[in-house]
């Protein structure tokens, strides 16, 4: 393996346990490591050996012109605005650092270990943020708010951190060596990046080597291994093999980069059932490893190191069915499949079939995924080459009736796709229909979906049944199969469309009654309410509205609020009295519930309702109602205060 340019490789840095905020990777998906400072010593570590006026250390400066109170207060929220007051100059904001358009701090609280804090600033104000406490994930906490103002208000306080090559420069081999051994005491896992550096130096690419590293950081990794536990740090050991491998393929040095790529990607999916990856993390580097991988078969000839990479490439796509489809082996796939000589697909068709003989064959239609999985890439590599009634006996082994009804239809065979069909119920009978349809052969499944609607609870039959009339302008039979749609489960939407289709027979206002009265007798005034408003009858909307409340029945659990919401803004123009009653009834719930977020959405709804009450000239009424409910509302200082912001 020749030498790699150790200037590409990731700089060292601490652990941060956000890694949207410090792993940021462009479109390309090249890395694009952010380096931050290295944690301050608390009490009993000993102090540091560079002195202050070492060339690591100098004083910041920047314009701040552009960064303001209520750009901190509009990224963190009111809240956590007001609470950073009690951080901001203290002595508990330690390590202030600037490196660049990079703030960092420690941030001392309750507990012994401080809070990693860090804001990005940019020319339109401030980019990333991000702190490691409980709150903080989205960086729109009180430290982070703490941070920007200290720095506002004590920029002097601020070191700034040099280049890395400016810093070292003019160290002595000693202190050079000093130097990384107070790095690896702060922060062991640095350790593996030089473990990985004199890999990466040797000139014989040594797969054994990597791959027992791979897997001694995938150990560490565990089953539930939370970001406050070092996940993190594991993971940012991960993304330096990656690293490697997108440095070996930019300098063309493919051999290595594909074997690199595909140890990570191999090792991450075979251990993946056992490993945290909560953020889905792992999951990306498999598919970037799986990309190298897939480039460098471009520019490979050595025919058993082609199989080697592919049969990486197998094991991620394998180890992903079995775990169900998480997306990692996708592309996995898409390779074997378009990047394979002939050679190269028989061995992998050697690999499906032998995954493929351990999965345990259900009789149910649509329930074998993993055999429907690996038929479907053996019908890719080898469906050009087989003649009809081998394709639709392949078919049937793996349970992809729909590709068998598909090749059989495409040569005129459709009785014989009809018959693939006749034992076939539910919804899997849907997705052969569509089959059908691309066919223009609807015609010929439509008895058997007809006799599958007949009893069927599932109305995506019914709704196909009636898409197949309405598409061939058979109203009559369209609109018969929607009420039974309409009355299996009443819903707005198909009241509206029954009204619909029924208007092209002129029999609109007799469907309309008839459907209304099924409705009244189930006595379902949520939806008797939704019917009224799509006919436009405001007035008798807000009766039923009013049964609903008065009886307080809450069909499937549903609120009754954006009924109430819908009923007020189609009442505004033409029934204002109806508005004004509902934005109470609205403002009322809200603050019943309780909790600032709810006193927020009151005052909002009150500021509506001043409007509502000045537009229709009832202003002696707005005052009368709010001075009444200032008053009942008095021992509730956090709805005083959202009300006061709101201007009401």
């Amino acid at each position: 393996m020749g030498p790699v340019n150790l200037t590409l490789l990731p700089c060292i840095t601490p652990v941060y346990s956000n890694p949207r905020v410090w792993y940021l990777r462009n479109s390309s998906g090249d890395a694009q490591h952010r380096t931050e400072p290295a944690r301050s010593p608390v009490a009993g570590e000993p102090k540091q050996t560079l002195s202050e006026s070492s060339p690591l250390v100098a004083q910041y400066s920047m314009d701040a012109s552009h960064i303001d109170a209520e750009t901190i207060e509009a990224l963190v929220g009111p809240a956590a605005f007001r609470r950073a007051s009690a951080y901001v100059c203290s002595p508990q904001l330690a390590d202030r650092t600037q490196k660049g358009d990079l703030l960092t701090a420690d941030v001392y609280g309750t507990l012994p270990d401080p809070y990693k804090t860090s804001v990005r600033l940019g020319e339109d104000g401030l980019l990333d943020s991000a702190c490691t406490c409980p709150v903080g994930y989205n960086g729109d906490c009180k430290h982070v708010a703490a941070l920007v103002l200290t720095w506002l208000r004590e920029p002097q306080s601020f070191s700034e951190t040099r280049a890395v090559e400016e810093m070292l420069n003019g160290l002595s081999r000693r202190e050079l060596i000093a130097l990384v051994e107070q790095l690896i005491d702060a922060e062991p896992q640095l350790k593996s990046i030089l473990k990985l550096n004199a890999l990466a130096r040797q000139e014989a690419f040594d797969p054994v080597q990597y791959r027992r590293q791979i897997t001694s950081v995938l150990a560490r990794l565990g089953p539930h291994l939370q970001p406050r536990d070092g996940g993190h740090g594991l993971l940012r050991q991960l993304d330096n093999y990656l690293h490697v491998a997108e440095t070996q393929a930019r300098t063309d040095q493919w051999r290595d980069a594909g074997q690199i790529a595909a140890l990570l990607a191999e090792e991450v999916s075979v251990r993946y059932d056992t490993l945290y990856d909560r953020e889905g993390n792992l999951i990306y580097f498999v598919v970037q490893a799986v990309q190298i991988v897939g480039e460098a078969l471009m520019h490979l000839r050595d025919t058993n190191l082609r199989l080697r990479l592919l049969r990486s490439l197998f094991i991620v796509y394998r180890e992903d069915v079995l775990l169900g489809g998480y997306g990692m082996g996708d592309k996995a796939r898409g390779i074997l499949v378009e990047q394979t000589s002939p050679e190269e697909r028989q061995r992998v068709i050697e690999w499906v079939e032998e995954a493929l003989s351990q999965v345990t064959f259900s009789d149910e239609p649509g329930s074998n995924y993993k055999r429907r999985s690996f038929g479907a890439v053996i019908l890719d590599l080898t469906g050009d080459t087989l003649d009809d009634d081998a394709f639709v006996q392949q078919c049937l082994e793996t349970d992809r009736r729909e590709d068998a009804v598909d090749r059989l239809l495409s040569v005129g065979r459709t009785d014989e796709a009809v018959e693939f069909c006749r034992d076939i119920t539910g919804y899997y009978l849907l997705n052969l229909a569509r089959v059908f349809e691309s066919h223009e052969s609807a015609d010929a499944i439509l008895p058997l979906v007809l006799h599958a609607g007949e009893g069927a609870t599932d109305a995506r039959i019914h709704e196909w049944i009636v898409h197949y009339y309405e598409s061939r302008e058979n109203y009559g039979d369209a609109l018969r199969w929607q009420r039974t749609l309409f009355t299996s489960r009443p819903s707005a939407d198909r009241y509206a469309r029954a009204l619909q289709l029924a208007s092209n027979l002129g029999m609109e206002e007799n469907v309309r009654s008839a459907l209304v009265d099924e409705v009244e007798q189930k006595d379902d005034l949520r939806i008797l309410t939704r019917m009224h408003l799509h006919d436009g009858h405001v007035q008798t909307a807000f009766e039923t509205l009013k049964g609903l409340l008065k009886t307080r029945r809450d069909t499937y659990h549903v609120s009754p609020e954006p009924l109430i919401e819908d009923v007020a803004e189609a009442a505004a123009e033409t029934h204002p009295h109806i508005s004004i009653t509902l934005k109470k009834n609205i403002i009322e719930r809200a603050i019943r519930r309780r909790g600032r977020p709810n006193y927020k959405y009151a005052a909002q709804e009150l500021v509506q309702l001043r409007d509502y009450h000045r537009k229709n000239g009832k202003s002696d009424d707005w005052v009368s109602y709010i001075s009444e409910l200032r008053k009942r509302h008095n021992n509730l200082p956090a709805l005083k205060d959202e009300m006061k912001k709101a201007g009401v």
